[in-house]
């Protein structure tokens, strides 16, 4: 299983980013700290302004029953972190089907150490 997040940095450039346990089936919970601990870096060594991780969860959008999703957790050096969720589910024959994206607010999960910039302050 792999865990994938992206860095941006000042003049544009996007720095991938991926975890890897090496094992076929572990969780996210094992694998999302090491592409954390990846990222903060990459906000002080690259001067990134913004990162992002990408995982899939399981939700229950209001009024709507339990499902899969793919989740984007985007946080930018100016504090707002906001949370992009896809939900779809696989049919038999069919394939995947995604439904419509929602966006929240949301809990900072990277924290990076931003560096501090004379036009952010």
């Amino acid at each position: 299983m792999r865990a994938f997040g992206a860095a941006l940095a000042r003049g544009g450039e996007v720095a991938l980013h991926a975890a890897s346990d090496g094992k076929e089936v572990t969780s996210s919970i094992d694998l999302l700290p090491i592409l954390h601990e990846g990222l903060r870096s990459a906000t002080t060594e690259h001067d990134a302004s913004a990162v992002a991780v990408c995982e899939w969860v399981q939700i229950t959008p209001e009024g709507g029953e339990q499902t899969d999703a793919v989740k984007v957790l985007v946080e930018h050096e100016r504090g707002l972190t906001m949370a992009f969720y896809m939900p779809c589910r696989r049919r038999a024959l069919l394939g995947w089907r995604f439904d419509a994206m929602f966006v929240k607010p949301a809990e900072a999960g990277v924290r990076p150490r931003w560096k501090r910039h004379a036009a952010l302050q």
